[in-house]
């Protein structure tokens, strides 16, 4: 080739070069807008508490997943709308999005939001309180059941060592991250999430090294995620049930304030703050907070693999406040 075919055959190449780079620099700015617009949407999307429509309509707990407080929380927002002379809303489809009928399929998904929807005019139809859980995993479905028309409250659990130790007794965790044991000897402990019908059976757990700071890392992100990536109104289950484990008047202000969060959304103008007290009274210093240390069987090696780490704050070593 001569310099003059050379030379023209050198501007192609940078041409070529150019174009290339132009598509992908514009393929990176796209993935990168999409991202930032699939955030926003979330963020934008129906997604704002108004306390002041006074027509009920279906509340929506956002929790991480397992053993952050979703079934207590469930329990006593039910005797508090009792309290209130209402009524729960309930049918056979009622776990909806939780529920092993809808697969992890788009089309039984949007079987599930339809089911959801129909259920809600019929709770509005009888004078009756909604409200479901949703797990962080099932996140990607909430610009659908915004849609329908519903509030939202996410519940987190401030303490991540509890929560993993929780999971890790009910088989929630990878075997190889940590698992229940009994407490008298050690051995394996197949209880996983019954133990929780059967509190004469003491069990506690079996952390491997890597597992239980692999479980707190997991869980720290998932909470991150979970408040970046949405704008509802934010509870702590420690504020919630701070209340049951002291008598003291602060945790139970700090308890009432928490639970009223939750009551405004759901209830609306029937939320009535002398009914919420009542509530609150009858369980007020009814239980006995036990180290969560107390609760690992290997605890003199996780504690010092904890020590000095961000995690060590999460240690409880003593029957102190919830808070």
């Amino acid at each position: 080739m001569n310099a003059y075919g050379s030379k023209y055959h050198l501007i192609f190449l940078l041409v070529l070069a150019g174009s290339v780079l132009h598509v992908v620099i514009w393929y990176l700015s796209n993935t990168a807008k999409n991202e930032v617009d699939k955030v926003n949407k979330y963020k934008t999307k129906t997604i704002t508490q108004n306390t002041a429509n006074f027509t009920l309509q279906p509340l929506v707990l956002l929790f991480e997943g397992g053993c952050v407080g979703s079934s207590a929380t469930n329990q006593f927002l039910n005797d508090v709308i009792i309290e209130h002379g209402l009524k729960k809303y309930e049918n056979k489809k009622f776990a909806y999005f939780n529920n092993k009928k809808y697969k992890e399929t788009r089309d039984n998904l949007d079987v599930a939001i339809e089911d959801l929807s129909k259920d809600k005019l019929i709770a509005q139809k009888k004078g009756q309180v909604m409200y479901i859980k949703l797990q962080f995993k099932k996140f990607g479905l909430i610009d659908s059941i915004a849609d329908i028309g519903v509030d939202f409250v996410i519940v987190l659990r401030k303490n991540i060592l509890d929560s993993c130790i929780c999971s890790a007794r009910d088989c929630f965790l990878k075997k190889d991250n940590g698992y229940a044991v009994f407490a008298k000897n050690g051995t394996k402990a197949p209880l996983c999430f019954q133990r929780r019908f059967h509190p004469e059976i003491e069990t506690k757990v079996f952390f491997t090294k890597h597992g239980i700071q692999h479980c707190l890392k997991q869980s720290q992100t998932k909470q991150r995620e979970m408040q970046k990536m949405f704008n509802f109104q934010v509870v702590y289950y420690e504020e919630l049930f701070a209340f049951e484990y002291t008598s003291s008047d602060v945790a139970f202000e700090q308890s009432k304030h928490a639970w009223e969060t939750i009551a405004r959304v759901l209830l609306k103008n029937k939320f009535d703050k002398s009914k919420l007290v009542q509530t609150l009274q009858k369980y007020r210093g009814s239980r006995q907070l036990m180290p969560n240390e107390n609760l690992i069987f290997n605890n003199r090696e996780i504690m010092n693999d904890l020590k000095g780490t961000e995690w060590e704050k999460y240690i409880r070593r003593s029957n102190s406040s919830l808070l």
